[in-house]
């Protein structure tokens, strides 16, 4: 199941993370879950991965 979430953000705060997804190479969505789920393993909260079948 997918779940979709909003995030409000300052005009600042959405230039920044903007900028920052661009230099990675991603999309500011696909950016901002990076982040989040690395801030979560970093404190040992991991998700599982999607099995393939």
């Amino acid at each position: 199941m997918r779940k979709e979430s909003r995030v409000v953000l300052t005009e600042e705060q959405h230039a920044l993370l903007t900028y920052a997804a661009e230099m990675e190479g991603m999309a500011l969505a696909t950016y901002l879950r990076h982040c989040a789920l690395n801030a979560a393993a970093s404190i040992g909260i991991r998700a599982k991965q999607p099995r393939v079948d």
